[in-house]
């Protein structure tokens, strides 16, 4: 945690941050703190195509800064005055980038309720309302296996499913897809 107590005073102006490691997807999170107020630190191994994505991201949450800054993570700039930086993390090339901490529940904590699902439809319209028009390549050419325009990808997973009904249930839409 020194290196990161080191790096946060170094390129955001930290005094004495309080950082907490969180779960991630495939990256680490941390969440930093003082005093003030809190911000998320996304790590990710290097590699120049997330690099690239993560650019990418970043522009897109700029974009959303401009419609509602209160609805998204907004992308905090290093000193150099970049929004991703490449630095040595535990001796391994690390992409990091820091965003303002947004307040709230976990989906998963959260129970289902009908006003839930209203509220994440809501919510999801206005997202993809403030997409609109804008455009980037490098998200356009992603293929990613939780994309519904891409759910093929999922069918080796069926084995993953517990019970060998739903196994079947779950072949059966992939057998529908197929012909429609």
């Amino acid at each position: 945690m020194e290196e990161l107590q080191t790096l946060l005073q170094h390129e955001f102006g930290f005094e004495n941050p309080k950082i907490e490691k969180l779960n991630g997807y495939f990256n680490i999170n941390y969440l930093v703190s003082d005093p003030h107020t809190s911000f998320i630190l996304k790590t990710y191994p290097f590699d120049q195509e997330l690099f690239d994505t993560l650019e990418a991201e970043t522009q897109v949450l700029i974009h959303l800064q401009t419609l509602s800054k209160d609805k998204y993570p907004r992308p905090i700039s290093f000193a150099n005055g970049e929004f991703l930086q490449v630095f040595n993390l535990n001796g391994k090339n690390t992409i990091g980038r820091l965003l303002s901490f947004l307040n709230g529940s976990f989906l998963g904590d959260t129970p289902a309720s009908p006003s839930l699902f209203a509220s994440m439809g809501r919510f999801m319209g206005e997202l993809d309302r403030n997409l609109e028009g804008f455009s980037n390549y490098v998200l356009k050419a992603r293929t990613l296996d939780w994309d519904i325009q891409h759910l093929n990808l999922n069918k080796k997973l069926i084995t993953d499913i517990p019970l060998p009904s739903d196994q079947n249930l779950v072949r059966y839409f992939f057998f529908n897809l197929k012909n429609t």
